[in-house]
């Protein structure tokens, strides 16, 4: 169990770290190096206010009041730093640190995220009010875990480091040239993609209201770039991915799991694309639960599944947000439902080698993270 906890925590924090790196403020997606990297900084106070969603019995027996929290942020505009700041309608960019509880403090605990974002305007005109979607992804710490005899009822969390992510819309309005308020309204997770079970994570919806301060000069500087080449629209991807899941509802052991993928995509944009394709599962937790539920014994076929998938992807630069919805169509035995979803990125190394992180859930229950390497055909 703890060698389990150990592995999951020096993986997410590589990729935490490497994530920084492949967001648009790196050079690598065409920063343009006459511009300086900041750009119109600004500090960022928001208040939370909303609820645990409960997507589980268990969660909802637990919860006992609605959850609060506290976010600084620090932004900058991505005005002129490449094409695709263009196509993006010059979004802001930033880090971000968030305090919040979660519907119960002895039994579910607070929790302090850290993480990147992304702020997607949906007008490039500078008016008063503004309008746009804001999306986090991060690592967070929470303090209360899943314990056997001290803390039973948490089945939503057993490590203390754990994934977040939020979608966010929002809307500002800009007092003058240096202070905006913003308000808006945003779903999160929080979970460890089952590296130790039980790891059924938290869904929160909340409303924020916050304030904004331009601490740097202000600049305004946008290039537009004649030429633009637009990538292959149509293209074929094969991905190789392996994680760890757990189970100990049943063994208490962690097992490699590994995913084949084979997707066809479409770009019908410069941003945008579609696609369809077939996965290939591997999950030795399968037979134990398998057992459980049916008795009898298991055989090796029975630890594979395969499904087909539909798919959408938006780039920016080298890196790609991908989300799938899939559904099987050969599993001996599904543990919560016969529909599955994938969200994550990707990260184009060269026009062939891509790297992958993805999680794969049923509903809002995640199954495992999936770390592989891939290569676009």
């Amino acid at each position: 169990m703890f060698k389990a906890r150990l592995i999951f925590g020096k993986n997410i924090l590589k990729f935490f770290f490497t994530l920084a790196f492949l967001v648009p403020f790196s050079s690598v997606l065409g920063v343009n190096d006459s511009l300086r990297l900041i750009n119109n900084l600004r500090l960022g106070v928001d208040m939370h206010y909303g609820t645990v969603l409960p997507h589980h019995a268990s969660i909802e027996y637990a919860l006992e009041s609605n959850i609060g929290g506290l976010e600084i942020t620090l932004t900058t505009d991505a005005y002129g730093r490449s094409h695709w700041d263009e196509l993006y309608r010059y979004p802001r960019m930033g880090a971000g640190y968030l305090i919040n509880s979660l519907g119960n403090r002895q039994v579910f605990g607070t929790a302090n995220s850290l993480f990147l974002f992304i702020d997607f305007p949906l007008s490039t005109k500078q008016r008063k009010f503004l309008a746009g979607y804001q999306i986090n992804f991060g690592i967070s710490y929470i303090d209360k875990l899943y314990n056997v005899v001290e803390n039973p009822f948490n089945l939503a969390i057993s490590t203390g480091l754990n994934f977040y992510a939020c979608f966010r819309m929002n809307a500002k309005y800009l007092i003058d040239q240096k202070n905006e308020l913003s308000a808006g309204f945003g779903f999160s997770h929080f979970s460890n993609g089952k590296v130790v079970s039980p790891n059924l994570g938290i869904n929160t919806g909340t409303f924020t209201l916050g304030y904004r301060y331009m601490i740097s000069h202000p600049r305004y500087t946008k290039i537009s770039e004649d030429k633009f080449f637009l990538h292959k629209k149509h293209f074929g991807e094969v991905i190789f991915s392996g994680g760890i899941k757990s189970d100990d509802q049943v063994t208490g052991k962690p097992y490699f799991i590994s995913t084949l993928i084979c997707d066809y995509n479409y770009f019908f944009s410069r941003k945008y694309a579609v696609g369809l394709g077939t996965d290939l599962f591997y999950d030795p937790t399968i037979g134990p639960n398998m057992v459980v539920q049916k008795g009898g014994d298991y055989s090796t076929r029975d630890l594979f599944q395969c499904g087909v998938h539909g798919a959408l992807f938006a780039k920016y630069g080298r890196l790609y947000a991908i989300g799938n919805i899939g559904a099987y169509l050969y599993a001996s035995y599904t543990k919560y439902a016969r529909i599955y979803t994938r969200i994550g990125l990707r990260y184009e190394i060269n026009r062939h080698i891509l790297l992958n992180l993805s999680l794969k859930a049923h509903y809002a229950i995640a199954d495992y993270v999936e770390w592989g390497v891939g290569y676009r055909l």
